[in-house]
């Protein structure tokens, strides 16, 4: 009697089991298929000349071909130089990719 009930007591345990493993499974496959963070709320208007596009596309979570793309910048010419040298390369203002720039990180943020 004593083993009829240890056995009862085993296969509660796998299926208690099982069902943790299925929902664990479940909740990691929902996260990894989530398509973005969320980016962070950042003042944006922290952003500048020194910084480098991949630095905003961290700091903003917001991918770097995006920001790259803002400001009409081909990443492959001067992916890591900062927005004062792609400025300077591209013959424009500083101040004017800035803005490009914090136009993006709003649209990112707070997307209609």
């Amino acid at each position: 009697m004593n083993t009829h009930k240890s056995q009862i007591f085993i296969g509660f345990g796998l299926v208690f089991l099982g069902l943790a493993i299925i929902l664990v499974r479940s909740n990691v496959s929902q996260i990894r298929n989530t398509s973005r963070p969320v980016p962070r709320q950042v003042k944006i208007e922290r952003i500048a000349s020194w910084m480098t596009i991949p630095y905003v596309s961290r700091v903003y979570r917001i991918p770097a071909q995006d920001l790259f793309a803002a400001i009409s910048h081909d990443p492959s010419v001067i992916p890591n130089d900062s927005i004062e040298a792609i400025a300077r390369a591209d013959h424009k203002e500083a101040t004017q990719l800035i803005k490009l720039l914090q136009a993006t990180v709003l649209q990112e943020q707070h997307p209609q």
